[in-house]
């Protein structure tokens, strides 16, 4: 009875329209998104550039930060990202006379000298050009550094005070400092993140966790759509009488169904996944190594099937208890909030959010640090969906009683017989 259910949702699945839609999105999304992804060569030394990382020592994450908060200080525009899209914010007069007691207390200078070096700053950027125009060059260094024996605590509170009087989003705030503080990377460090990426991911597992991170985002929202249009479906076609009347139990018909939705929305996940796999082993040949041919399918499972089943289960739950669209928007409003908590953590920390990023191909070092936050990520979505499923059973099993009607209220007749 389940097989056969089953066969039937993946074959109605496989004619309809938000299936091929769901293949072009997902085609789309890969061709623009990793499509352009070099394969990392062996640095040689004398390179110009060797990238770019971003350090966690404190000294650097200090003295970057406090040059950042000085330029903008001086530009009088700060870059924010209140809702994740950038904003230019320009502060008040009251407002910048709190920035620039802050600074003072970060470079431990006087007034003057602070207010005499800015000047310099400005000026540094000013050139006169040969009709006798004065343009902006780029920026000269600065000469105010951040003293050296500033406690890490203080520099924090400090930090956390410019954030406030910003506003949100600042690049101040915890989660942004580290960004602040990009550093270029040595040959050393570059041949040591290429040998690693050569020798313990056989070029296939970086690859993987890259593409994990795309898909993630989209499978953190798409199975809503499914589950909700399946459920719709029923409803306009009156087949719930059928459905009601057959003898197949509430959890034959609801986990074959869920089951059929994650199938058809994985297998072309993996499908596609073959395109950066054949180049993953292209370059694993030639740099004398075999790649891991089970590397994305491992990846594609530990990582993104249990985004895949928590949405699912979730979207379902309330669209057959609500007999409507409101599924979406409590999926939308999740996944957008996943996603900007995710921009401040693109690179592991992954903590509890629904969308984990790593968005970088290489750092086998950091995602190994992280690794365990990811199992324990996966593993409670996993558990949720398993126990949404279980109450989704009982909420279709009432139904099919009679005993519940759309939104939860309890049916009349039911009250009826239960009082008599």
């Amino acid at each position: 009875m389940w097989l056969t259910l089953f066969r039937k949702e993946c074959k109605m699945w496989c004619k309809s329209i938000l299936f091929f839609g769901y293949l072009a999105v997902i085609l789309f999304f890969y061709l623009t998104q990793m499509g352009g992804e070099d394969i990392p060569g062996e640095p040689k030394p004398g390179q110009k550039s060797y990238g770019y990382h971003y350090s966690t020592n404190e000294q650097v994450i200090m003295k970057s930060a406090t040059d950042s908060l000085l330029r903008e200080y001086s530009y009088g525009t700060y870059i924010t990202y209140p809702i994740g899209f950038y904003k230019a914010v320009h502060l008040d007069e009251v407002k910048t006379k709190k920035i620039e007691a802050l600074l003072l207390k970060l470079i431990g200078v006087d007034s003057d000298e602070f207010k005499k070096a800015i000047q310099e700053f400005k000026d540094g950027m000013l050139k006169q050009a040969e009709d006798g125009n004065m343009v902006v060059t780029e920026a000269p260094p600065m000469k105010l550094k951040v003293l050296e024996n500033i406690p890490y605590n203080e520099f924090l509170s400090i930090m956390k005070q410019a954030d406030q009087i910003i506003g949100k989003g600042s690049m101040y705030s915890k989660a942004y400092l580290s960004s602040n503080a990009r550093v270029p990377l040595t040959y050393e460090e570059a041949l040591q993140d290429y040998n690693q990426i050569k020798e313990k991911d056989r070029f296939s597992g970086a690859y993987a966790r890259l593409y994990c991170d795309y898909f993630g985002i989209l499978l953190g929202i798409i199975p809503v759509f499914f589950v909700t249009s399946r459920v719709l479906k029923d409803k306009h076609a009156h087949a719930n009488e059928v459905l009601y009347g057959k003898s197949a139990s509430s959890s034959v018909i609801v986990t074959a169904r869920l089951a059929s939705i994650c199938c058809m929305l994985f297998l072309p996940v993996l499908l596609v996944s073959l395109l950066p796999l054949s180049q993953a082993a292209y370059a694993a040949k030639n740099a004398g190594v075999t790649a891991d041919y089970f590397a994305f399918l491992k990846y594609c499972t530990g990582w993104l099937l249990p985004s895949i089943l928590v949405v699912a289960v979730l979207g379902y739950f309330i669209s057959e208890l609500t007999e409507g669209v409101f599924s979406i928007l409590i999926q939308v409003i999740w996944w957008f909030i996943s996603l900007l908590a995710g921009m401040s953590r693109m690179e592991g920390g992954f903590g509890l959010n629904l969308i984990p990023r790593f968005n970088t191909l290489g750092e086998y070092g950091n995602f190994h640090k992280s690794l365990g936050q990811l199992i324990i990520n996966r593993s409670v979505y996993t558990v949720v969906a398993l126990v949404l499923l279980a109450a989704l059973i009982y909420l279709y099993d009432t139904k099919r009683k009679g005993i519940l009607q759309k939104n939860g209220k309890v049916s009349k007749v039911y009250l009826r017989k239960s009082k008599a």
